[in-house]
């Protein structure tokens, strides 16, 4: 799309799942904030041996927002509970 706009063909929802699953290019990075399609994710909840450089390579915190750059691909894992998706994992791509 010329926009730049994303548009999604699929969107599944489980309500019974807890785990939660975010991947997509950043638009904005602000340590310990990164922002991924729109959604501001806060790295500050995430130990820092789950933090992924290049190949799942595990980096330094510090070297990871070294690496990432605003259009790159980052994916991140977390968790739901109590309506707040708290981090817990986050990889380059």
């Amino acid at each position: 799309m010329p926009s730049g706009d994303i548009v999604a063909s699929i969107l599944q929802t489980t309500p019974s799942k807890e785990a939660v699953e975010l991947a997509g290019p950043t638009e904005s990075i602000s340590e310990p904030f990164i922002v991924i399609l729109g959604v501001q994710v806060d790295t500050a909840t995430i130990p820092s041996e789950r933090f992924k450089g290049m190949n799942g390579a595990p980096v330094f915190p510090a070297d990871f927002f070294g690496m990432v750059k605003e259009g790159g691909t980052v994916a991140v894992d977390g968790v739901l509970q109590g309506g707040i998706v708290r981090w817990t994992a986050i990889k380059l791509e």
